[in-house]
């Protein structure tokens, strides 16, 4: 993709939900009736709903939030809507099980998390006990495939995916993360050479929300969009994923002009 389309994308962004449209573009485009699907960081359900259509009444959405208002506030939603297939879990994904205080920016609940995080407006900010929770804990014994999961957890994506090894290499699934890169590293205590030496050990590979192959050589790159996402190295998988996000990519610039 050449930098005047990447700029355009960019430019998008603040008027709307591209790179969030993305995402939810892979995901209708990988789900299949009867699959489970993972909404790591569900918030207010914005994917938590299409993910829900995407895998029918036979399959089944892991809703996992660690805020409880906001968790209260997706079980209201999910039985308004009629929806028994989404499970909502309040817990934060982990690469343990326990419990942990998580901060919470009063002014941004898209700051919070375990370890805290630079934010430009700091009147205060609360600190709240939650469950810490392993996806391998989690997805045990499950019937439904796991085939896909969104991890929006403000950093914590490596640890989320350390507690997810097994389940991982059983399914295969597909995997968007909210990526900070150098922020995230420094948040939670780990290096660029830990973040890849994951996904090598998983045997995934990786590409940007826009196609793109993203290796130890993009890791500064810019301009970058916060999520990346990867399957399975050599698979179908990440051949239709980067296929997918670059078509994608591409018609939102073009429609824009």
């Amino acid at each position: 993709m050449n930098t005047a389309t990447l700029h355009r994308l960019f430019a998008l962004q603040p008027r709307g939900r591209i790179f969030e449209d993305l995402i939810a573009g892979l995901a209708a485009a990988a789900l299949r009736p009867g699959d489970l699907a993972v909404d790591g960081g569900a918030r207010h359900g914005y994917h938590t709903w299409p993910l829900a259509l995407s895998v029918g009444a036979t399959g089944r959405v892991l809703a996992v939030e660690p805020m409880p208002d906001l968790a209260a506030r997706l079980r209201l939603a999910a039985l308004a809507r009629g929806l028994t297939r989404v499970e909502v879990v309040e817990a934060a994904l982990a690469d343990r099980g326990g419990s942990a205080d998580i901060q919470w920016p009063r002014h941004s609940g898209g700051d919070s998390g375990p370890q805290p995080r630079p934010s430009p407006i700091t009147p205060g900010t609360a600190r709240i006990a939650v469950r810490m929770l392993r996806l391998d804990d989690l997805l045990d014994g499950t019937l439904q495939p796991w085939r896909f999961a969104k991890l929006d957890l403000e950093g914590g994506a490596v640890q989320a995916l350390q507690g997810a090894q097994a389940a991982i290499a059983r399914w295969r699934p597909i995997l968007v993360l909210e990526s900070g890169r150098e922020i995230a590293t420094q948040a939670y205590g780990y290096s660029r050479e830990d973040f890849f030496a994951l996904f090598a050990r998983l045997d995934y590979r990786l590409v940007d929300l826009f196609g793109g192959r993203f290796g130890p050589a993009q890791w500064t790159a810019e301009p970058m969009p916060g999520y990346l996402a990867a399957a399975p190295e050599g698979s179908a998988d990440a051949a239709f994923v980067a296929r997918h996000l670059a078509e994608a990519a591409a018609r939102v610039a073009q429609a824009a002009g």
